[in-house]
């Protein structure tokens, strides 16, 4: 993989997620976001326990190496 040089920093705020659908057979799901531009540097919110509608308020720094063909995900 060619090392690229950062070209700037993306701040990016995880507020809240509404009407999750539950994936879990028993009790509520766990909810959580995976954050990243790079595969290899992902960040994670706070796991939300047992909730469905779940409020992070939490705040990611990531490198941003080449701004025209990065993108920002969430899983």
């Amino acid at each position: 993989e060619l090392e690229l040089r950062p070209q700037g920093e993306l701040t990016v705020t995880v507020v809240k997620a509404n009407g999750l659908k539950n994936m879990e057979m028993i009790g509520s799901s766990d909810p959580y976001v995976l954050v990243h531009v790079r595969p290899l540097f992902k960040v994670k919110t706070k796991v939300i326990d047992n909730n469905l509608n779940p409020v992070w308020n939490e705040t990611f720094k990531l490198i941003v190496e080449d701004k025209e063909t990065q993108a920002v995900f969430f899983e």
